[in-house]
Order: C-alpha cells, then structure tokens, then sequence
C-alpha cells in the first residue's frame, strides 16, 4: 500500500495504522463497529435501559438521518448542509456525554470497551459528516453492494482504480460483485 494516498476507511484494527498514518492518508471509521461493541453491552445487559440502549440510539438516529438523506436523493451540497444542520448537533452531544460517562464505568467492563473503542475512533469516525465520499459504514460482509456503489463513485473522484482492485482481491467478496467488477476493471498487466 505504499504511495497510497486518500481516505482508508476501516474498523480499529492496529494493524492499519501504519497505512494511516502515512503522509496523505486519512483514516475513516466505522459507525457498524463502534455500534457493535454497544449492541453486544445491551444484550449483556438482557436489552435494558442504560447507557448501551442510551448510545444505540444515538448512532441510530445518525442512520436515520442518512437513510432519509438517501430516500430523497439529496445532492452532494444538500447532504453536507443536512449532516452538517442534523448530524453534527448529535455527534457533539454524544461525544460530550461519552467522555462524561467514560470515569464512571469500571474500566474493565464491556461498557468501557465500548465507550473507549469509539473515544479512540473518534476523529476517523467523524470523517462521514466531512467526506461526501465517505459512509458510515465500512462493514464489507453485510454491505457488498453498498461498498460496490460507493467505490464506483470514489473510482472517478481519486483516480484510485488498482486501490479498488487491491481491495476487492484481498477482501474476496462473494462472487455476487464479480460480473460487477468485470464491467469495471481493466484487465491488469501481470
């Protein structure tokens, strides 16, 4: 991956931080996987009230605003105005009351996991409300087709077709994508 430059949007795998931390690299997170470790509190919890269902709702209203923003098949301009006018009073709010409630958890529980998990991936997880190329999500498995439509778009915008090739190949999407990818991709030389 080296000479790669743009937005690398992945999960908090340590294992990327050598990429993202390169000159010219910026980290995306994944609001499916700050979602996760939440979800997973509230099941432990037997799907009570409590700080996990209080978080889950917070992301959730984050996805409402973009499936509504993709129902009305807003423009470019008008999804950064509405995440901007919608989005960001919720992310503030939700890192604020985070921090708040990060010292009052046992810092060996699933909730601490959780709450440090997305503290630690705050500033990727903020780069959906900046980057128009970017979505909240990055979950490859449950979302082949989204990843598919969104590097169609990216492809044009960064110029980052052997990128596309590269993670397509590592990732093994199911062949589902591979008449998808053929119309697509040149064949590259050997």
């Amino acid at each position: 991956m080296q000479g790669f430059k743009g937005t690398l949007q992945t999960d908090g795998y340590s294992g990327y931080h050598c990429v993202v931390e390169q000159e010219g690299v910026t980290a995306a997170g994944c609001w499916a996987h700050a979602r996760r470790k939440f979800f997973e509190v509230w099941t432990l919890a037997n799907k009570k009230e409590g700080a996990s269902s209080k978080a889950l709702d917070a992301i959730g209203k984050l996805y409402e605003i973009e499936d509504w923003m993709k129902e009305e098949k807003f423009e470019a301009k008008q999804i950064k105005e509405k995440r901007q006018e919608k989005s960001k009073p919720i992310l503030e709010a939700f890192h604020a009351w985070l921090i708040e409630l990060q010292p009052k958890v046992p810092p060996k529980s699933p909730l601490a996991t959780a709450i440090t998990y997305t503290l630690n991936q705050w500033q990727p997880l903020l780069q959906y409300d900046v980057s128009l190329l970017i979505t909240m999500l990055q979950n490859l498995k449950s979302a082949p087709l989204l990843l598919a439509e969104k590097i169609g778009f990216v492809w044009e915008t960064q110029g980052s077709r052997s990128w596309c090739c590269f993670i397509f190949s590592y990732c093994q999407l199911p062949n589902l994508l591979t008449p998808f990818i053929a119309r697509i991709i040149d064949p590259l030389p050997y």
